[in-house]
């Protein structure tokens, strides 16, 4: 079995991150064979990082697409939010948190958690960055600390947005709207005071 980035991916993906890249006036970098392309892109005072990856269980895997983007947070604000289904609605009948925002098509769609309800309500009160995430699927936006679960701390004072889409993401129009969850949300995140908007001199 041929092993390696092309043989989980195939062509297409490097190809559509070239054209990503020339879209958007990013930076494409190839690395190597056993490693993920990826495109850098500038937003701002930010850095955003697109890559993808396979994440291997019970002898199977899943592509993943990731964006992320590190910041500097103001106030800890974490959040999480996701589309609803059978699953979410089981969890919410035994507890699971869901953040109601005001806006009922919204509300009924996606899940929303967080660490500071009132923060996560205005965050999602702009209306531009509800109808972007609304244009997705199969992705999850969130504001963390760390990387993973069991994962490392960032830098102090930086935190990461990220939004990953399981599945084989072939169109690049999708990805574009990922991507421009980023600028929405950070620049939400800055008018609320949760971030600052400067560099935070940290690099994925």
């Amino acid at each position: 079995m041929k092993k390696g980035w092309k043989a989980m991916f195939g062509p297409y993906r490097e190809s559509m991150f070239k054209q990503l890249a020339q879209d958007l006036n990013g930076q494409f970098e190839k690395r190597n064979y056993f490693s993920r392309p990826a495109v850098r892109l500038k937003s701002g005072a930010w850095e955003i990082l697109v890559d993808a990856y396979d994440n291997h269980s019970n002898n199977s895997h899943q592509s993943i697409t990731r964006i992320r983007a590190p910041y500097l947070t103001r106030d800890g604000l974490q959040f999480k939010v996701f589309r609803e289904s059978l699953f979410s609605r089981i969890g919410k009948a035994m507890g699971m948190q869901d953040i109601i925002t005001g806006h009922i098509d919204f509300d009924r769609s996606f899940v929303v958690q967080g660490n500071q309800k009132d923060s996560v309500f205005r965050l999602f009160k702009d209306e531009a960055l509800r109808q972007v995430l609304s244009k997705t699927t199969h992705t999850v936006l969130e504001a963390k600390e760390k990387e993973g679960l069991f994962g490392k701390r960032y830098p102090k004072g930086v935190y990461v947005l990220q939004a990953k889409r399981t599945g084989h993401l072939r169109d690049l129009e999708e990805l574009k709207a990922m991507i421009a969850l980023f600028p929405l949300a950070l620049q939400q995140m800055v008018d609320i005071r949760a971030a600052y908007e400067r560099d935070p001199q940290f690099r994925l």
